[in-house]
């Protein structure tokens, strides 16, 4: 299950604030979710055998240094599931990609103030709240009208925790 965090964090877990330095401890590993993230955030694939690099949309081999902070802190999600990471400078796309694709791990956002982008084509599973979500639209709906009050669990695709 991925859990959103959405104003405060836990303590018992370590929070990951800069998502450029976290992923330089790893780079790329052409795993099928990083080729996924890398070809639909960033229009690109990766460079195989140099974890440091990728190809992007033109056929040019760029570092990783010039990769969006949005894809670089997908892929951190997918390799530091027990890490709380940081998803404030990722932009509305990437954010949506992750609730969407993101099996599992911690996220976080300061406020939320603008609907996810539902990119799923199956069920979610995010927890945020007390609560599990089961679509996006669902949990753009908590978070519109609902949140800080109970979510109306009569509406479905919403159960407790």
């Amino acid at each position: 299950m991925l859990h959103l965090f959405i104003g405060s964090l836990p303590v018992d877990k370590q929070f990951i604030d800069d998502v450029d330095k976290e992923f330089e401890t790893f780079g790329l590993t052409g795993s099928e979710e990083e080729n996924l993230f890398l070809r639909k955030l960033e229009v690109a694939s990766p460079n195989i055998g140099d974890p440091y690099s990728f190809i992007d949309r033109f056929g040019f081999k760029l570092p990783t240094s010039a990769m969006s902070t949005g894809c670089k802190a997908a892929i951190c999600v997918l390799h530091s599931p027990e890490k709380i990471i940081n998803l404030t400078e990722c932009g509305r796309n990437a954010r949506g990609m992750i609730l969407a694709w993101c099996k599992h791990g911690f996220v976080y956002l300061p406020k939320c103030e603008i609907d996810f982008m539902d990119y799923s084509n199956s069920e979610v599973s995010i927890q945020v709240d007390g609560y599990r979500f089961s679509t996006i639209s669902r949990l753009n709906h908590y978070l519109c009208c609902e949140r800080p009050f109970a979510a109306d669990l009569a509406m479905g695709d919403v159960v407790c925790v």
